[in-house]
């Protein structure tokens, strides 16, 4: 056989997370990625908030008719989304991708079904909370490969405060902002040392982006593409930018003109609040701290205004989605994603948790 009858050795599959925060910019990393040519970046289903809590539902999922169910949950989030998936899959194509059971693995499978439809051999996720599931993941699924994504807290806020939905006071931004730290720092802090998980800094990331995305590409193993930096000319992207205020960057170059927006946004007592519940984080993670009054144990006091800080912002929150009618544009795919965890709950009692050797059915 000559050197041109070789036949091509399949490239191996790179498995993404991206671990943030929300309005941390993992929405332009994941569009970044995805326009990798090895690199399938799909929307985010919301998987990890509708299906994983309920994963033990499932049973035993070396069960072949049970890994259809969770199959089929799957694509049913993905094409009850405001923007379904744009590529067509059945339980079969998910099935015929699955190397290993288990949650994590049905969910590996969808998104390699997924970037096989693309023409591509990896994936990226950028679900929410991914840091809660994260060691999960890594236990299941082979080759993942975890980007931490941070941005500045206080800039954070900000963000959060100029969309529906999310906290909106600064202490309950402040607090769920720390809680997501120190969540995510531990898991990278786990698989650093063993060259599995990377920190990105989202100001890193606008502030020279060509440096940032190669050293992406450097950690992934992949070959740095110009074409990354020009995710802003799909038509996707400028759909999705035009349909909704969470995306409206996707649809533009990269720019830095919101880095350190809360010195200008937020007033001096409201930076100095957020510094004293998530100073430390803030100071871990290399941004500047003015405030040295930390709150390292909330007195009674505190916590009687924690409570009603958080009332008052969930208030907030759904006043604001109301408002925008971002709720019924979300509504359907809520209601199915309460729908499936109500039919998984009810079978509760067929699941069988002390995990005896499964028979084989006949023609397995």
């Amino acid at each position: 056989m000559s050197q041109d009858d070789t036949p091509a050795t399949e490239a191996p599959c790179k498995r993404v997370l991206i671990m943030s925060s929300e309005r941390s910019g993992s929405n332009l990393l994941r569009s970044i990625l995805g326009s990798h040519s090895q690199l399938a970046s799909p929307i985010a289903i919301h998987y990890t908030s509708h299906l994983a809590p309920y994963a033990m539902f499932y049973g035993d999922l070396t069960d072949p008719a049970r890994q259809r169910v969770l199959a089929e949950d799957l694509l049913e989030l993905a094409y009850l989304h405001i923007y379904p998936w744009e590529v067509e899959l059945t339980v079969d194509d998910v099935l015929a991708h699955l190397t290993r059971p288990g949650f994590w693995g049905v969910v590996d499978a969808t998104y390699r079904a997924y970037a096989a439809a693309e023409g591509k051999t990896g994936w990226v996720c950028k679900d929410n909370h991914l840091f809660d599931h994260a060691v999960n993941v890594m236990a299941q699924v082979e080759d993942v490969h975890i980007l931490y994504l941070v941005r500045d807290g206080r800039d954070v806020a900000c963000s959060y405060f100029k969309v529906a939905g999310g906290p909106k006071t600064i202490g309950s931004a402040a607090r769920m902002w720390k809680r997501d730290q120190r969540t995510a720092t531990d898991v990278h802090n786990n698989f650093a040392p063993r060259g599995r998980s990377m920190l990105v800094r989202y100001e890193d990331l606008v502030n020279d982006p060509v440096a940032m995305t190669q050293a992406v590409c450097d950690f992934l193993g992949l070959p740095y593409e110009e074409a990354m930096l020009a995710f802003h000319t799909s038509a996707l992207n400028n759909s999705m930018a035009e349909s909704s205020a969470y995306w409206k960057n996707l649809s533009k170059p990269i720019s830095n003109k919101s880095v350190g927006r809360y010195r200008t946004t937020l007033s001096a007592q409201e930076i100095a609040r957020y510094e004293r519940i998530a100073g430390p984080e803030l100071a871990l993670l290399g941004y500047d701290v003015a405030t040295s009054d930390f709150q390292l144990r909330p007195s009674l006091s505190d916590r009687v205004v924690e409570t009603i800080d958080e009332v008052i912002s969930r208030g907030l929150q759904r006043w604001s989605l109301s408002r925008k009618g971002v709720h019924k544009q979300w509504l359907p795919k809520d209601q199915a994603a309460v729908q499936l965890q109500r039919r998984l709950i009810s079978r509760a009692r067929d699941v069988d948790l002390t995990h005896q050797p499964r028979r084989p059915t006949p023609g397995e």
